[in-house]
Order: C-alpha cells, then sequence, then structure tokens
C-alpha cells in the first residue's frame, strides 16, 4: 500500500520543485544624465495620463510610488506640486521570432536484386542508399511584457533618466509581471545600466519576496 500512495506524492513533488525552480529572465537598459544628486531628486509625481485610457495601469502606478517611496525619494500627488515627472509606459511587444536550426536524417532504403553470374548461377546483391541529411529550421515565436519609464524635471521638461525593461510572456501561474516590471528598472534608478541590456533572472522565491515588498502601502 505504501508503494502506491508514494507515487502520486512523487509527482506531486517533482511538480512542485518544476515550479519553484522555475525562472523569469528580464532585460532592462536604464540611461542616467550622470553626476545625478540623489538630494535634490523630490517630490516625484507618477503620471497617471494613461489611466483615461488604461484601467490595467492603475496597479503599477500604485508599485512606481510605492517603490520610490522604500528608496527614500519624496512623491507629489499633485502636478503642479512636483518637481519631477516620472512617465511610464506598459504594452505588449511585435511578435519576437527566434530560428533554431537542425536536421533530419533520411535513412537510405536497402534494395535487394539478384542476377545470373558468368556461370549461370544466381547472385544476390544487396545495394543500400545513401543517408542524407535534410536541414530544418525551426521558429520559435514569443512576445514580451515591456515597461518604459522616464524622469522628467518640471519646470524646463529636462530628461533626467529612462529604462526600458522586458519579460517574455511566458505562461507561469505564479508569475506577477507588475511587480517585477516595476522592481527591475527601479533597481537602476537614476543610473546607468552597466551593460546594454543587463539581464537578470528571478526564480519563484524571489519573485515572493519582491512581491511581498509592495503588499502594504507605506505612502
Amino acid at each position: 500500500m505504501c508503494r502506491f500512495l508514494l507515487l502520486p506524492f512523487l509527482f506531486i513533488s517533482i511538480s512542485a520543485n518544476a515550479q519553484w525552480f522555475s525562472r523569469l529572465t528580464l532585460e532592462t537598459d536604464a540611461y542616467g544624465i550622470g553626476n545625478i544628486d540623489r538630494s535634490k531628486i523630490t517630490q516625484i509625481y507618477v503620471d497617471e495620463t494613461g489611466l483615461n485610457e488604461n484601467l490595467a495601469l492603475l496597479p503599477y502606478i500604485q508599485k512606481i510610488r510605492l517603490r520610490l517611496y522604500d528608496l527614500g525619494f519624496s512623491i507629489s500627488r499633485t502636478k503642479s506640486s512636483a518637481k519631477f515627472i516620472l512617465k511610464f509606459d506598459v504594452f505588449t511587444s511585435e511578435p519576437i521570432i527566434k530560428a533554431r536550426e537542425s536536421s533530419y536524417t533520411l535513412r537510405g532504403e536497402e534494395q535487394t536484386i539478384e542476377r545470373k553470374n558468368s556461370e549461370g548461377k544466381t547472385e544476390t546483391i544487396t545495394i543500400k542508399g545513401e543517408d542524407r541529411s535534410i536541414p530544418i529550421i525551426e521558429e520559435d515565436i514569443y512576445f514580451e511584457k515591456v515597461m518604459r519609464m522616464k524622469l522628467y524635471q518640471r519646470n524646463n521638461n529636462r530628461l533626467i533618466w529612462q529604462a526600458e525593461s522586458g519579460i517574455e510572456n511566458k505562461i507561469d501561474s505564479h508569475a506577477n509581471y507588475a511587480h517585477l516590471l516595476v522592481y527591475e528598472p527601479l533597481r537602476y534608478f537614476l543610473k546607468t545600466t552597466p551593460t546594454h541590456p543587463v539581464k537578470n533572472a528571478y526564480g519563484r522565491r524571489h519573485r515572493r519576496i519582491i512581491a511581498e515588498m509592495f503588499s502594504v502601502p507605506k505612502y
């Protein structure tokens, strides 16, 4: 009886581990103007213009405000009282196609023929055809969930910092793209990424920790 009980448990454990260790990779590209005095970046207004057309942006606005507050920046509730304005956009990319080259081997067929030799005896001859390698090109089509952020100085509309972050839109019931797409680019807030783009992978455990950062509003 124990053997029969153990087998379903084994399948459940393997499935749970596969979900636990699944990883999502984000690519982020950020640029700052350089030599930014962090202490002077105050009263940031997170632009809400997009809400008029897309209410799905509301969670992003809330998470951006919360994350900036956690990073030590003051948040302005009105545009008129702000010194800086952070504009953002979230969208799904055009189809991205990745091609993979492989090959298929077509086995040569064997043919058996009979013939008579000079002595009148019947001989059997087997002829083996040559194997042929046929090239195959396979295409993977996927999309990315992309977030763009730009920080402007309000009085002169000067661009201070910008970032773009994208995550491959895989089917993952444990993923929260809003959490990741806000957290990742703001890791480089006011900075320039060391490489363009920089890639970071997050397992389910890391994603859970990140989600907890946004659980309670503090601003």
